[in-house]
């Protein structure tokens, strides 16, 4: 359940993507209770699970996709587990993604291992909490994620399983002062506003900031923040343009491209050139077409190495 601050939420329900039912009822052996869920390494020798990694490989999976809050302040995950034949070999885990718009698993943010002991049902639990995770829940609050159970098994006896049970995830977050904030910008009488560079987070494919033609971007990366897309707002009649991205950090290597914006999604122009110094790319754009940037760090930044600057400009 999902608390929206104002009495209402929401529920959301967790998905089986491919489901197995396990059930014996002879006397000595373990009989879960019928809505547990079990992760099962079944052997090559029985053939039962066609879901396979490959010939040595075996993986099942339980996710549920959700959206975090904004200024989310605690992510904890919590459930009772039971393994049987436990082998060293066999791997069991909790994960953290973030998602894409379409659903995709897209960046890995945490992945905390199941623990064999001890033995028996065992309450578990992690959490990312302030101000220990400070940076990577502000990089989270308001994004789309999934938590996911898996295990990754060898296909070989002992013919591991681990039950689960009472899977929970919880999210809480600081409810901030109910404020509307408007643009505005100032000139004088008499002049006209200059071309504007507007960022959107969290964004993607379908939901970009925008920039003018001449404006200039100021961007910024983060643990789980590696692309920033923007619109192109182009004036009638121009086609050449030059793409540009400097006053980056030492050492990095992230590129900038442009995409025609249609199914997809076509890409017209691209730097490309390796390393931190500054460089440009010029392109030729039609005038019936319309177009979005990408800038992509293509892996989490370091320390201290988050912002860029990139400006579309014409010739």
């Amino acid at each position: 359940v999902v608390e929206l601050g104002d009495g209402t939420g929401t529920i959301d329900y967790w998905t089986i993507l491919r489901q197995a039912v396990y059930f014996d009822s002879r006397p000595g052996y373990y009989q879960s209770a019928p809505y547990a869920l079990a992760l099962a390494d079944e052997t090559a020798a029985s053939g039962a699970d066609t879901d396979v990694v490959s010939a040595t490989l075996d993986l099942d999976e339980f996710a549920q996709g959700f959206v975090a809050p904004p200024g989310l302040t605690q992510l904890r995950v919590s459930y009772s587990r039971l393994y049987t034949a436990t082998n060293a070999s066999d791997n069991v885990y909790s994960t953290l993604w973030t998602l894409t718009e379409d659903g995709y698993l897209d960046d890995l943010v945490e992945m905390m291992p199941i623990g064999e002991s001890p033995t028996g049902w065992d309450n578990r639990y992690w959490e990312l909490i302030q101000p220990t995770d400070a940076a990577i829940l502000a990089a989270l609050s308001g994004r789309p994620l999934a938590v996911t159970l898996a295990m990754l098994s060898d296909r070989q006896p002992l013919s591991e399983m681990i039950w689960l049970d009472n899977i929970q995830v919880m999210a809480c977050y600081q409810r901030g002062a109910h404020s509307v904030y408007l643009p505005a910008v100032l000139r004088s009488f008499g002049t006209t506003v200059g071309p504007v560079c507007t960022d959107a987070e969290p964004d993607g494919v379908t939901t970009r900031g925008s920039t003018d033609l001449n404006a200039v971007c100021s961007g910024s990366f983060g643990a789980v923040d590696q692309r920033d897309y923007y619109s192109l707002r182009m004036p009638a009649g121009v086609t050449n343009v030059r793409l540009s991205l400097y006053d980056l950090p030492a050492g990095t290597n992230w590129d900038a491209l442009i995409y025609e914006d249609v199914a997809g999604y076509p890409m017209v122009c691209q730097i490309g050139t390796i390393g931190s110094a500054d460089k440009h790319k010029d392109c030729t754009l039609s005038t019936t077409k319309t177009y979005f940037v990408l800038v992509n760090a293509g892996a989490a930044p370091g320390a201290g190495q988050t912002s860029y600057k990139m400006s579309v400009t014409q010739r």
